[in-house]
């Protein structure tokens, strides 16, 4: 049996889409299951013994869709399972002649499929990973809720340790990763929130800030103490990094939830728009804490709000709290 998983968006979004290689191991003892994701997000699941190939979409152009329709065509598959949305996750199976193909019937494209499941995933009460599973309807699986697990090397995970201390930080004491920035994909905190915490933190913990050069701005944490400031990581690094921290501290990005994935504790920030609250995209770690603004209602329109930014009316304090208490845990 050998089954494709599509998931061609962000990192967050594809670390949460893990337990479905390991509930497809489950239904099938003699299976192989392989994984389309875009080239950036791929990494995180190197290492994964489940995982039997992982083929990456470079770019979402014709020319790159079309190749990848090749390849899936080459692959032979018998069943594919298209996770996310986009127009593309589902074409690239149906020009490739999968036998079966499984995903979200509620859209336009979702003519493409023969297998559609049919599920609402906005304003959901469920979490992401249950959404995911949901797709397993036809095999007769009952989704629940369980953490995905990330793998790494023992040279990743000593070069990560080698980072730490050529950073000047030492291992025996508590380390925090911070991570201020994101895609977009929700409300963001605002960055003086991240920097009041460190001035904060620095003086007690060590904290390392990281995020992508010369998108995150990161220059601004330069300077304080007990802060170090890094944006030269590729995401295997990163991951690496987080692994050997005792916290992370950030917003809903895909290094949350590859801290979450690594049961690393959490303290995840979020925004009260209803489809990206923490009911559906919560950290998943034995220990965590959220914070979001607390506010009466919230449509989603940022644009229209009266409030211009409920990210400011979070209380750093609070967020203090939290964090203390994690690490003293």
């Amino acid at each position: 049996m050998k089954v494709v998983i599509l998931r061609t968006d962000r990192i967050g979004d594809l670390v949460l889409a893990e337990p479905l290689i390991e509930a497809l191991h489950s239904i099938y003892t003699n299976i192989c299951v392989d994984v389309v994701a875009s080239e950036y997000a791929a990494p995180v699941l190197y290492e994964n013994p489940l995982v039997s190939k992982i083929l990456a979409l470079k770019e979402r152009n014709i020319r790159c869709v079309m190749s990848m329709v090749e390849e899936v065509s080459k692959g032979g598959y018998d069943i594919s399972i298209t996770v996310d949305t986009s127009p593309i996750s589902y074409l690239i199976p149906f020009l490739a002649g999968v036998r079966t193909r499984v995903g979200q019937g509620r859209m336009l494209w979702g003519l493409t499929l023969n297998k559609p499941v049919f599920f609402s995933m906005r304003c959901s009460d469920l979490h992401e990973v249950i959404l995911n599973q949901l797709l397993l309807k036809p095999f007769g699986y009952s989704p629940s809720l369980v953490r995905p697990r990330l793998f790494l090397s023992p040279v990743e995970v000593e070069n990560a340790r080698r980072m730490i201390e050529d950073f000047g930080f030492e291992m025996s004491k508590k380390v925090i990763v911070m991570h201020p920035g994101s895609l977009g994909s929700s409300a963001e905190p605002p960055f003086n929130l991240y920097y009041r915490l460190c001035e904060m933190l620095g003086s007690r913990f060590q904290v390392m800030v990281c995020g992508q050069k010369g998108v995150d701005n990161l220059e601004i944490f330069t300077g304080i103490e007990g802060v170090r400031v890094i944006d030269d990581m590729n995401i295997r690094e990163y991951m690496g990094l987080i692994s050997q921290s005792d916290l992370f501290v950030g917003g809903d990005t895909g290094p949350m939830h590859i801290a979450s994935a690594m049961n690393i504790p959490v303290v995840a920030i979020f925004s009260p728009i209803p489809d990206c609250g923490p009911q559906r995209w919560g950290p998943l770690s034995d220990r965590y804490a959220v914070y979001m603004p607390s506010l009466s209602e919230c449509n989603g329109e940022c644009s229209r709000c009266k409030l211009f930014n409920c990210m400011e009316k979070l209380k750093i304090d609070d967020i203090i709290t939290g964090v203390v208490r994690l690490l003293d845990n």
